[in-house]
């Protein structure tokens, strides 16, 4: 019986982790401790306050931000941390919504009158509003803003990062372009540093796809010759190391000359290749240095042979496999990425324009 009742709860628990009244997620205590769980779904205004969760082994208990440091989201990718923020009311200590976790973070105080952002660095946390205002003109009634976030941050960024003072004046307040700035800025302050996005959307890998065109030269120990090909790439970002690595798989096709030496003979190939090749991606900004290395499985057919004597023998008809193990470096700007590929046969220059 005591075997039965077991079973029960713990198909009931199977049951409830895909209920749909709850996320999957884990609280951070306020000694570190990690617990992982459920969360029950509510609104920002609700997590604001008090956030529901069930560890799975003991009962449903509700959190209020001084008994817990922070609470995740994995199905959102959501995070929300206790912060004590200061009001009509003095002190007040509320969940705030990440959107950037890093050297200087994003907050966003779930609100449904006003737009509030918190910038905290260094500890402090700094409040940016922008509140409405009602204005008559002509008897027409329209809304203006105070534009109250300028200056404060204008005040933070003189320190530190110069070259972000004059954009302040022109991005919105709206979470996009705030998210925007502060990677910007911690990307300015600490290049080096590795800062989360919580986009309010669950993980996902990103996806680019390019086409490539591209040349090369054989190394003169092999003796001369050239290639060009042209090829299509996907390329894979992931979100867990904030993008800086990515995974590119390529399809190309190549078309070159060989020559032995100027007294023996001159030869004509295809390839067929595919590099899959990983990147390394510095820093953020539109203009971002990389290096990479991999392997390339491909396929080789010899075409027609031309020997200095004026014989000549028929093209191959079948194609060989091979791999080779390569290494580059180049340079991503905006949507094209410029990189120089070593193998053991050749070196590559690779032009490439990523246009979804």
């Amino acid at each position: 019986m005591k075997t039965k009742l077991i079973l029960v709860i713990l198909l009931f628990r199977s049951f409830h982790c895909f209920s749909s009244d709850f996320y999957k997620g884990y609280i951070i205590k306020q000694n570190g401790e990690k617990i992982n769980g459920l969360i029950k779904k509510g609104t920002d205004i609700e997590y604001k306050t008090v956030v529901v969760f069930d560890d799975l082994k003991n009962a449903i208990e509700a959190f209020p931000p001084s008994a817990i440091s922070s609470f995740y989201i994995e199905d959102l990718n959501v995070l929300y941390e206790s912060k004590t923020i200061q009001t009509e009311l003095g002190n007040s200590q509320v969940f705030l919504k990440c959107l950037v976790k890093g050297k200087v973070s994003l907050y966003q105080l779930p609100d449904i009158e006003l737009t509030i952002f918190f910038l905290q660095k260094d500890g402090k946390l700094i409040e940016l509003t922008n509140t409405p205002v009602e204005k008559i003109k002509d008897g027409v009634r329209y809304k203006s803003y105070r534009y109250e976030y300028i200056s404060p941050l204008k005040n933070e960024v003189l320190s530190d990062c110069k070259e972000l003072f004059f954009s302040i004046d022109k991005f919105k307040f709206q979470v996009d372009n705030m998210i925007a700035f502060t990677n910007d800025y911690n990307e300015c302050i600490d290049p080096a540093g590795i800062n989360e996005n919580y986009s309010g959307k669950a993980r996902t890998i990103k996806l680019e796809t390019a086409v490539i065109l591209q040349g090369g030269l054989n190394y003169p120990r092999q003796g001369g010759g050239n290639i060009i090909g042209a090829g299509l790439a996907e390329g894979f970002r992931l979100p867990s190391t904030n993008e800086r690595f990515n995974l590119n798989i390529a399809v190309i096709v190549e078309y070159g000359t060989f020559q032995e030496d100027k007294f023996s003979y001159k030869s004509h190939f295809i390839n067929i290749r595919l590099p899959i090749v990983i990147n390394y991606e510095f820093g953020k900004h539109k203009l971002r240095p990389f290096l990479c290395g991999g392997f390339s499985p491909w396929l080789i057919k010899e075409g027609k042979v031309v020997y200095k004597n004026g014989y000549v023998s028929p093209a191959d008809t079948r194609f060989y496999p091979t791999i080779d193990i390569i290494a580059g470096a180049g340079l991503r700007i905006d949507r094209y990425k410029i990189l120089a590929e070593v193998n053991r046969y050749m070196c590559r220059l690779q032009l490439a324009y990523f246009f979804i």
